[in-house]
């Protein structure tokens, strides 16, 4: 293995089939780059971190990712397996779980910054405080995804004004939509309709 990884405005790389054993973080315009395989885990904070709109169009496909983070605030988990701050990713095929705060993490609080356009789909989340959260930006896309046996939440749509989202063909267990999401669109999922706490505006549910 190696310790981490500091993808600082690279562009257009591919790392395969590495074990990361620190934080894999990519930064200051890092895109269309692609982690392939391999782990990480271990990291004090972030287990990938897509930090900053710039940091766009990069993927992660079949990574484990798993045991990173050790941080709350006011009992509040902050670190995660992934946090996706940027916009246009690809989250593919990974097995994530046994993080310290959420499994996937989409959220940007930067002024004048917004995660949109991700897509996270085929994935196996469990074992997180929260599987998956989109917690701000729009047109975000959660697809086919198995999200189960996380302790708050399997997927929670919350936070900071997310809009216009989808949640599509995934199996979950369970599910909140908080009164700040808009446009959240439920289609195809397996859950039961008593596990999804929808207190979102314009939340379209398709079956």
């Amino acid at each position: 293995s190696v310790k981490g990884a500091g993808l600082n405005g690279t562009a257009y790389l591919n790392f395969e089939k590495i074990d990361f054993n620190e934080q894999v973080w990519f930064g200051n315009n890092a895109h269309h780059n692609k982690l392939i395989g391999g782990s990480v885990r271990n990291a004090l904070h972030q287990g990938i971190h897509l930090a900053h709109v710039g940091s766009d169009y990069n993927e992660i496909l079949g990574v484990a990712v798993h045991h990173n983070g050790s941080t709350s605030i006011n009992n509040t988990p902050q670190d995660h397996g992934f946090y996706m701050a940027s916009r246009y990713n690809i989250i593919d095929g990974c097995h994530v779980y046994s993080n310290y705060g959420g499994g996937i993490q989409i959220y940007n609080g930067y002024a004048g910054e917004r995660a949109d356009g991700n897509i996270v789909r085929n994935n196996d989340v469990h074992d997180n405080c929260v599987g998956i959260s989109v917690g701000a930006g729009g047109n975000n896309q959660l697809l086919n995804n198995k999200v189960y046996a996380n302790r708050l939440f399997d997927v929670s749509i919350a936070w900071r004004n997310p809009t216009n989202n989808v949640v599509r063909g995934n199996s979950i267990g369970k599910m909140q939509v908080e009164a700040t999401a808009q446009g959240t669109r439920i289609e195809n999922n397996c859950i039961d309709p008593a596990k999804i706490n929808d207190q979102g505006s314009g939340t379209v549910k398709v079956n």
